[in-house]
This record gives structure tokens, sequence and C-alpha cells, in this order.
């Protein structure tokens, strides 16, 4: 068992963890607010401005938040010094991203307001990237309720934007230049904030700035692969079809981003006791981890169901008629959702197994595998072809993933795991095409779908109280 004052440090830290996790929300909300104030081709050079700033910015931010939130507390005493130096590895790093950005830019085959709001929005990326390593200092000294402040006031800010936006009917310059000036102020704030805690100043040596970019690279590496892969697919439509199609585009991607939420509730938890039990209780680790594949499939299956059922109905709702062209991409691209929450799980095991870099490698190889994809799929379908190339690239990292957690040691059935939740959806799909059929909203049928989706898994013990008991127990018998 944790001690009392661990266990309450872990609670705390959870809870405002979770709390900043959770107001992802207003960035959501946000996203559909501009996505409606510009329509679909001016919202495709907004998201293509913010895809590009993002990839030019993650050379400055370097996954400093989570290199600092574990170096700090190794060696407390020296927090500060490594923040500083974190500050000095990072003004390097903008100095020599942002002389490889600008010309980059500006040989773009984009018109030059385009080019000018790229800019102005890299510079608003910028701000996001260096507050970075304040959010890693606030969490190595242990002070995650001010994380979560300057999480939540950053995207309480971004949605008063949009929101004043649609009020106002801003343009895309306009909500560009508020866009940048939010960030700014943002950051202002973080640092005030910071400043209360530690002093920051640059330590910005060549040898420090070398040793801590070597320390932190491994962070940085699976950053960087996540963020090409989420990102490639925009690019790439913007330079081989149109801005139009990238509005499109990014309206069916973002309901899957969405629901990365899910198993990321659930991974939170999952990753420790793996860790803990993987060598010394591998009975204990292989129930917890079938276990958690049977709950991503009670989770993956019914959200499919409804989000390709009632496509048209949620696009509509959310994002208004103009983008009903993003109804089939969604139908397309919502059935890489189960494959995505396995691969979560998965990826959960190879860390617990400290095996983060053959994830690396096949996670790597799967950015590569999408991006070969895209070329052929989005030069003859368009988005369509990406949505298409996703799922394709979703399956294969998967299979792969699941076949090399056997040679980790790890037992697992997916069929096993998946059959029960099949059969029971094959009763909710059956509801949602009823539904579906007699003009029923597709909010007032989610509602009811879950409200007989949770009493069907209580009342036929599909996921059984004891077991959760049983789990617990064990883990806190060899904790």
């Amino acid at each position: 068992m944790l001690p009392t004052k661990t266990r309450y440090d872990f609670i705390k830290n959870t809870f405002f963890s979770s709390i900043a996790e959770f107001s992802s929300v207003f960035l959501y909300i946000f996203a559909i607010l501009v996505a409606r104030t510009l329509g679909p081709e001016d919202y495709g050079i907004f998201i293509f401005a913010i895809s590009f700033g993002t990839i030019y910015a993650l050379f400055i931010r370097f996954d400093f938040l989570n290199y600092l939130s574990r170096e700090i507390p190794i060696d407390f005493d020296k927090g500060e010094e490594k923040f500083c130096k974190v500050l000095g590895a990072q003004v390097w790093l903008f100095v020599l991203s942002t002389s490889l950005m600008i010309p980059i830019c500006l040989l773009l085959p984009k018109n030059a307001e385009t080019k000018i709001i790229v800019l102005i929005i890299s510079g608003a990326m910028v701000c996001q990237a260096f507050k970075t390593s304040l959010r890693g200092v606030l969490r190595g000294l242990d002070h995650f309720h001010l994380d979560s402040l300057i999480v939540i006031n950053e995207r309480v800010m971004l949605l008063g934007l949009a929101v004043i936006s649609i009020l106002n009917s801003w343009a895309l310059f306009t909500i560009a230049i508020v866009f940048a000036f939010v960030r700014i102020f943002d950051f202002i704030i973080s640092i005030i904030i910071v400043c209360r805690i530690a002093k920051p100043k640059l330590i910005a040596g060549f040898k420090e700035v070398i040793g801590t970019i070597k320390v932190a690279w491994p962070f940085a590496t699976m950053m960087l692969l996540f963020a090409i892969y989420n990102y490639c697919d925009t690019i790439m439509i913007s330079f081989m079809r149109n801005d139009q199609e990238v509005g499109y585009y990014n309206i069916a991607y973002q309901v899957v981003e969405g629901s990365q939420i899910f198993p990321s509730s659930i991974t939170g938890g999952l990753l420790p006791l793996l860790t803990i039990h993987y060598l010394k209780n591998m009975w204990y680790s292989n129930r917890l981890l079938n276990f958690s594949i049977e709950i991503m499939f009670y989770m993956a299956f019914p959200l499919t169901l409804f989000c390709f059922i009632y496509a048209d109905g949620i696009i509509n709702f959310l994002y208004g008629s103009a983008y009903f062209p993003s109804v089939p991409a969604l139908r397309i691209i919502i059935w890489s959702v189960p494959f995505l929450f396995l691969s979560v799980i998965a990826r959960c095991a190879f860390y617990a197994a400290k095996q983060e870099k053959m994830f690396a490698l096949i996670f790597g190889s799967s950015v590569v595998l999408n991006m070969a994809l895209n070329f052929p799929m989005i030069y003859y379908f368009g988005f369509l072809g990406a949505c298409v190339s996703t799922i394709i690239t979703e399956i294969s990292v998967c299979i792969i993933l699941f076949i090399y957690l056997r040679k980790l040691s790890y037992k697992y059935s997916l069929l096993a795991k998946a059959w029960k939740p099949f059969l029971v959806n094959l009763f909710i799909f059956g509801a949602l095409c009823f539904a579906f059929l007699y003009g029923v909203h597709f909010l007032i049928t989610g509602i009811g779908i879950l409200f007989i989706y949770l009493p069907i898994l209580y009342f036929f013990k599909l996921i059984k109280v004891e077991d959760i008991k049983m789990l617990r127990a064990t883990g806190e018998m060899y904790a």
C-alpha cells in the first residue's frame, strides 16, 4: 500500500491533471465556433496555419514539459537550475527553427495573405512552446493546481475569442491576429505565476544546451512522431488539393481526436499498475491488460456505430450545412476508432515493459506508411482518400503492436474479449437504426442509448464488479 501522504498527493495531482485534461472540451468548442464563422475554405487555411505552426513550434517545445516533470523530482534542489537550462535550450532552438521556418513559409505555394496568416499563427504557437517549460517546472515542483490554472485560463480565453468571433462574423485575418494576442497574453500571465515559484533566467552555454537536448531527446522523438502523424494529412491535402478539402477533412478528424479522451482516461490509471507488476506478477498484468482491452471494445463499438449512423446529424448540428461534404469522411474515418483505442492500450503495455524505443520504431513506421498511402489516395480520392489511409494505418499499427506484445510475455485474446461487446452492440446497432429511420434527433438517441447500454452492462454482468475488486485487491497486495 502507498503511504497516506503519497496517496493524498497522487489523488490531488490526478484531480488537477484531470481538470486540465477535460478542459480540452473548450478547445473543441473553439474549433466548432471558428469553423462555423469562417466556412470550409477559410477554416481550411486556418487549420493549415495551425498545423504548420505546430510542427515548427515542436522543435522549440521539444517536450520539455514531460522532461522537467520527471527530472525536477529526481533532483529537487537543482530543479530551478534545470529549468533555466531548458529556457536557454529553447532560445537556441527558437533561433535555429525560425531561421529555417521563415524561408520555408515564404516559399510555400500559397498567396501572400495566407503566408502572412501562417506567420502570425506560427508566432502564437511559439508562445505556447515556451509555455510548456513553464508548465513543466510547475509540475516538477508539485504545483499541479497552478499548472491546471494556466491551462484552463488559456482555453477559456480561446473560447471567448471564438464566441466573440462568431457574434461579430470576424474574417480570417482578424481571428488570426486576436488568436496571437490571446497566446501572448496567456504567456505573460503564465510567466507571472511561475515567477512566484521559481526565478527564470537563461543558462544558454553551448555545453549546457547540448547536454539538456541530449537528455530530453527521447521525449521529443515521440512527440515529433505523434505530431507528424496528426498533421501530415492536413498539410498534404492542402498542397495536393485545396483549402476547402482541408476544412472538410479536419471536421471529421476532430471527432476521432475527441474520442481519445476515453482511452486516455483508462491508461492514466493503467500504466502505473502495469509498470509495477510487469516483472513481479505477470498474471496480474495480463489480467489487467485483458480487462482493459474488453473495456476498450465496450467503449469503441457504440461510439463508432453512433457516429456512423448519425454522421449527417452530428455534422449539421455542430458545424452547419456548409460542412455537409464532411459526412462521408466521418462515416469512413470513424471506423479507425476501435483500432486506435486498442493501440493506446498496447502503447501503455509497451511503456510498462520499458520498450519505448520499440514502440517508437513501430509508430515511426506507421507514420511513414500513412504518408506513403496519402500520396496516391489523396491524389485520386481527395480528403476521402486520406480517411481511408488513416484506417489502413491504424489497422496495420494495431496488428503489429499486438503481435509484438506476445514477445514481451503478455498473454491476451482479442477475439475472446471482443465477442461479448460485439453481440451487445448488435442490439445497440438495431436500436440506432430504428431511431434513425423514425427521425429521432441524434442527441435524444445518444442519451437514450446511454441509459440502455449502461444497465445492460450492469445487469448482465458483462463487466463484473467482482473482477474490478479482485484486480484492485491483487494490485494492493503486490504494491
